[in-house]
């Protein structure tokens, strides 16, 4: 039978980046004969005093001809628990897009450690260390690596080096430079102080001596065997027949006796205790044979006790116990079929969710599913025709249009256009969605990575205009959404990132989300069962949080969250409100926007609310100044309240209307081809 998977590359032994808490000791890149599918593996050696908790990482491919390829691939090690010196990752595989990949780079970019801290890669090559150096291929002397050990310790067997800030012990351990050797106890500069003359002399003292001993040795035992043999002339003849008799016991009887007894344990299934009669023998007849045969049955023993565990449907504990097997016969495989088989209920309610139409709940649950080979893409293809990913978006000065090539056109404060960098934001490309706050944009790429530029990313007291930051630590997100110094990020699985201010941090109590919406001072989600849920993150909670009592809403299929208020758009296209109107930006008469009807769409700006009407008409309540002169408008698919009013037309063109600090972010009538919502 062939072989099951085909090796395509190697990656160079022992990578590393200066810095980083691991080590990607090696590398491969598979081939599965049976399905096609290119798969990739890492072996990770950790290096850190911390616990790991999760790793990030991410692999660049390329062709035959060493030539780029697809988007990189970002994978994560989850739910680890990876001490000092351990290897994780090997058992784990990374399935890779591409079916032409034929060899890959690969980088840690992200390592989460038990305590909750994380170390983020800065951009540092990984490199290959060089291979440590035996004593004896430093020495080329086996008495002078024989005086080394006498010296440093006889469990010494390497050179100790330094490199990239790590040195590596004479006892083979990795550390940190300035530290002491976490295994052995010793320091660098203790090893680096033994002086290889002194070590020669003391070489040569040794020998000398030994020689010596020798001598006297020698002397003595020509002494004793004089005497032997004198009293040997007398004794030989009558012991000559019992030593032959001793020596047919030795040699034939008594180990035979032993063979069969070894042979007997084996055949009566007690394989340990046969393997350690066979190894008492020393090599008599075929034991060495017979001890594979005993290490081979044990192991079909394994073997067979995890396939009944597999076929008791105890996925959990089969997998436990192919993996000890280490790859022994198709435990590999039988590892990924346990995981799939273990998944299966969850696959199948993900398949049964996405033929009942419910593609949202069907979409969070294949992102949630690991064995299935089809499930992160079946997941991304269902996001691709549910989730909210607005091609309009108004922020302080400027207005971004997402067109249908997947580029970004922006309009506005020619000032604010060059300070903000909008000029080099239109030569990003692969964009699916983008959404913009007072002071920063953000663009979401066809690969679930996102792209930002503004103040609340990247910021230094001596900067005065943005940088541009990808951030790579971000993946499979599906939906983005941003106001004033708020950004939101929907990932694939339901749950959401969230940060005010560049700080993010996952909100951990929200899962089955559907939909986000950033306000000035809260976010909001929409869940899976058309509930919504809120949380205020702002500075006057006494004052605004009425914008978060959204608890009681039911079959809601839109979420909008403006200047300290909320809207909900329920399925019979009625609108709902939340949010102090007694407050200055919250005026009274946002509650009209209740008694709206018909209504397929909405969007929450400062302080005033567009509706957008099944005939394609648009309907604003709030501050009389705001762009209310929107009863020309028609054939619209997409609206945007922010500082002025936004909509994206069935043809692909935009309209805008006049609000405050517009400043030139009105002058749309010259685009074309803006991407239309799905």
């Amino acid at each position: 039978m062939s072989e099951r998977y085909t090796r395509l590359f190697s990656l160079p032994e022992n990578l590393y980046a200066e810095g980083s808490p691991v080590i990607i000791a090696a590398g491969a890149l598979l081939k599965d004969n049976q399905t096609g599918q290119v798969l990739a593996q890492l072996k990770l050696r950790s290096i850190s005093e911390k616990d790991i908790q999760a790793v990030k990482v991410c692999l660049y491919l390329f062709d035959t001809a060493g030539c780029p390829i697809g988007e990189p691939v970002m994978f994560d090690y989850l739910d680890l628990r990876a001490l000092r010196d351990a290897e994780f990752g090997q058992k784990t595989p990374v399935m890779v897009p591409e079916s032409k990949a034929r060899s890959y780079t690969a980088a840690v970019t992200e390592v989460v450690f038990s305590d909750k801290s994380t170390w983020t890669a800065d951009g540092a090559e990984w490199e290959a260390l060089p291979r440590q150096r035996t004593l004896e291929g430093v020495f080329q002397d086996t008495e002078l690596v024989k005086q080394y050990k006498i010296t440093v310790g006889s469990n010494f067997t390497y050179y100790p080096m330094q490199e990239k800030g790590l040195w590596f012990c004479a006892c083979g351990a990795v550390n940190r430079v300035g530290k002491p050797c976490h295994v052995c106890g010793r320091t660098l500069p203790e090893l680096r102080a033994i002086d290889r003359e002194q070590l020669v002399r003391d070489k040569d003292a040794r020998l000398a001596e030994e020689a010596r001993q020798a001598a006297e040795e020698k002397a003595a035992a020509d002494a004793q065997r004089k005497k032997t043999a004198k009293i040997l002339k007398i004794v030989i003849p009558a012991v000559s027949t019992v030593i032959a008799f001793v020596i047919l016991l030795n040699s034939v009887i008594i180990p035979n006796g032993k063979y069969n007894k070894a042979i007997s344990l084996m055949e009566a299934g007690q394989y340990k205790d046969a393997i350690a009669a066979f190894e008492a023998m020393d090599g008599y007849k075929d034991s060495t044979d017979k001890i594979k045969a005993c290490e081979t049955a044990i192991l079909d023993g394994k073997y067979n006790d995890a396939v009944a565990l597999m076929d008791a449907g105890q996925y959990e504990e089969a997998i436990a116990a192919f993996e000890a097997l280490d790859r022994y016969k198709d435990s590999a495989e039988k590892v990924a079929e346990c995981a799939m088989l273990e998944e299966k209920p969850a696959y199948e309610a993900a398949v049964a969710l996405e033929e009942s139409g419910e593609k949202a709940r069907a979409a969070i649950a294949f992102a949630k599913l690991t064995a299935y080979p089809d499930a992160k893409k079946r997941s991304l293809a269902l996001w691709d025709e549910v989730a909210v990913r607005d091609t309009i978006c108004g922020a302080y000065r400027f207005t971004l249009g997402l067109k249908a090539n997947g580029t970004i056109i922006a309009t506005g404060n020619k000032n604010i256009k060059e300070y903000w960098q909008l000029d080099e934001a239109q030569h990003w490309t692969g964009i699916t969605a983008i959404a913009a706050g007072d002071h920063d944009y953000i663009a979401l790429f066809e690969n679930g990575t996102v792209g930002c530029k503004g103040y609340i990313f990247e910021r230094s007291d001596n900067e005065k205009g943005f940088n541009p930051y990808l951030l790579e630590k971000w993946s499979d997100i599906v939906a983005i959404s941003a106001n004033d110094y708020i950004y939101m990020l929907l990932k694939s699985d339901g749950t959401v990132i969230a940060g005010v201010s560049g700080h993010d941090s996952v909100v951990s109590d929200w899962s089955d989300i559907v939909a986000i919406s950033a306000g000035s001072q809260h976010i909001v989600g929409l869940k899976s069962d058309g509930t919504v849920v809120a949380k205020y993150v702002g500075k006057e909670p006494e004052k605004y949080e009425q914008c978060c009592d959204v608890s009681t809403w039911t079959n809601i299929i839109a979420i909008s969250a403006g200047r300290n208020f909320t809207l909900a758009l329920k399925a019979d296209g009625t609108v709902l409100f939340a949010g102090n109107t007694k407050a200055v930006d919250v005026k009274s008469d946002l509650l009209q926007c209740c008694e709206w009807d018909d209504i397929i769409s909405i969007s929450a700006g400062s302080g005033w609310a567009m509706g957008l009407r099944s005939d394609g008409t648009v309907v604003v309540v709030g501050y009389d100044s705001i762009c209310t002169d929107v009863s020309e408008w028609t054939d619209i698919v997409a609206i945007c309240a922010h500082n002025r009013a936004i909509g994206l037309r069935a043809d692909g063109t935009v309209v805008a209307a006049e609000g405050y600090d517009s400043d030139g972010a009105c002058n749309v009538g010259g685009w074309r081809d803006i991407k239309l919502p799905h």
